[in-house]
């Protein structure tokens, strides 16, 4: 459905309702401009942290949605292969499951909701959704509504802290992918990884501090500080890996420590290095 002249589009539109909204206020945001394009409702699911559901977004007029399973249900599906899926009820209506992405990396999907006989093309309907990805993301930062809906358990101190450091944990180019699981998701303990990614060259590190406990957080959290500062400072593998274990000694003491693997992967030559 094209816009009227001098209506906004629906991804304009979206876009410059949301400038001053707080993250509750995002899913009816969704919902309503969604009919720019025709559908006559929009529910966003985002998958919760071990990816085994797909909880929904309330929205204000109190739609009763109910968590999805990821393994036995059409949306699920949907998540899982990253293909657009649809079915037409009795009615005629016509409901259609988006994969919601950052990039390569599955945040949950979301549900439009079609009158018989309104035809929309793929690419419309993706091109909202990954917007409306991009808008989550941005107001993730203001706070919490979103991050509390992925959770199905309560979650360790130490691995608040350690979510809000990791980076995605998928990410994806036309030559390389990397991609990272953690378990349990409640308790992280002292399990972190980080990469960075560029046109000729791929780095990733692995750590697992000394411990299962708020001690073993921190010391995994000053660990990939450490990585981070070494590598933006241009550092090789061998003088990131003992600027690393400079400051875990300086901060936590000789009888604490980080296990850890660094890699380097030159991307144009498939040169790899690791320590």
């Amino acid at each position: 459905m094209a816009p009227v002249p001098g209506d906004l589009g629906p991804l304009a539109a979206l876009l410059q309702a949301s400038h001053l909204a707080v993250p509750e206020e995002l899913p009816g945001l969704v919902h309503t401009h969604a009919a720019g394009f025709g559908a006559r409702a929009a529910s966003v699911y985002l998958a919760d942290l071990d990816q085994r559901w797909l909880t929904p977004l309330p929205r204000e007029d109190g739609k009763p949605n109910e968590e999805i399973s990821v393994d036995t249900t059409l949306a699920g599906r949907c998540y899982r292969t990253l293909e657009i899926l649809d079915f037409v009820d009795e009615s005629g209506d016509r409901f259609v499951w988006v994969p919601m992405l950052d990039g390569t990396e599955r945040l949950g999907v979301v549900e439009l909701v079609f009158d018989g006989g309104v035809t929309v093309g793929n690419g419309e309907m993706m091109a909202y959704v990954r917007l409306v990805a991009e808008l989550i993301l941005t107001k993730g930062g203001y706070g919490d509504f979103f991050e509390v809906h992925r959770r199905r358990k309560p979650v360790s101190v130490a691995a608040e802290l350690l979510w809000q450091l990791l980076p995605p944990l998928t990410f994806g180019s036309q030559d390389l992918v990397i991609s990272a699981v953690f378990l349990p998701t409640e308790d992280l303990g002292g399990d972190a990884f980080d990469y960075s990614v560029d046109p000729s060259c791929a780095q990733v590190a692995i750590f697992d501090a000394m411990g299962h406990d708020l001690q073993a957080g921190l010391m995994a959290t000053a660990a990939v500080a450490a990585y981070r500062n070494a590598r933006r400072s241009k550092l090789d593998l061998f003088s990131t890996a003992e600027h690393i274990h400079r400051n875990i000694v300086d901060h936590f003491g000789a009888n604490r420590f980080v296990t850890g693997l660094l890699t380097s992967l030159e991307k144009s030559t498939d040169v790899s290095a690791a320590m």
